[in-house]
This record gives structure tokens, C-alpha cells and sequence, in this order.
């Protein structure tokens, strides 16, 4: 057996660099988002709990830009703020996607079983597959 050459394996260890930062950056991006729905989350419940007073407030200042604030009717900016938070989760779920996918691609590069053959690619049974009577 012939031993690689010293420029395959400085492809190698660039590629394998590149799959583990990818990982990283999807993990860190991840993490990010949790924070912004977690802040998206917090903002919309305080809204609707101001709304939800008898005295509360018929009109909220939201946050658009750095420099912009826009004074909406509450009910409207529970809606707003629900829809980026609804937004967010989507990311999320992609995200989570993604991440599994760059993990799968540095676990083939590595030479270990792929998430398919460990069960990480697996679909959860939807509610409505699932009958009333039987839990």
C-alpha cells in the first residue's frame, strides 16, 4: 500500500477543518436563535398581559429598527410579536436540520455510521395517527 501524500493529507485536515466549522457555526447559530425566541417569547407575554389588564394599554411602541419605534394598537403588536416568535421557531427547526446534516457529512468523512443508520433521521408519529381511546 502506497502512503498518501503529504498534499492529500493537508486536503484532508482542510476539509475535515472546514465539516467541524461548519458544525460549530450551525451550533453557535442555533443557540442564537434559542436566545432571540427566548427574548421574542418574553416581550410578547409582557405585551399580552398589559393587554389582558382592564386598564391596559391600547397602544404599544415596537421596536422596528435601531433608530425606529412604531406605535401600534396593542392587539395588533401581540400579532406582530407572535409571528416573529412563530418565525423564529421555523429558523430553529431548519437550523436543527442543517446541523444534522453537517454532522452526517463530518461523520461519513470520518469513516463512523452516518445518523441514518443510528436513528437520528427518525419521524415522530403525528397525533392524529394515534387514537383518543387508546391512551
Amino acid at each position: 500500500m502506497s502512503e498518501p501524500s503529504a498534499m492529500d493529507l493537508t486536503a484532508k485536515m482542510k476539509q475535515l477543518e472546514f465539516l467541524g466549522h461548519e458544525v460549530l457555526s450551525a451550533k453557535k447559530r442555533l443557540i442564537d436563535l434559542g436566545s432571540q425566541k427566548n427574548w421574542y417569547r418574553e416581550a410578547w407575554r409582557a405585551v399580552q398581559k398589559q393587554n389582558e389588564a382592564p386598564n391596559g394599554q391600547k397602544k404599544t411602541y415596537i421596536f422596528i429598527s435601531p433608530r425606529v419605534f412604531v406605535q401600534e394598537r396593542t392587539e395588533k403588536a401581540v400579532t406582530l410579536m407572535k409571528e416573529d416568535l412563530d418565525e423564529t421557531e421555523k429558523e430553529i427547526e431548519e437550523m436543527r436540520e442543517e446541523l444534522k446534516k453537517n454532522v452526517d457529512e463530518l461523520r461519513k468523512f470520518e469513516g463512523k455510521k452516518d445518523l441514518t443508520e443510528l436513528g437520528f433521521n427518525l419521524k415522530p408519529v403525528v397525533s392524529r395517527f394515534i387514537d383518543d381511546d387508546e391512551v
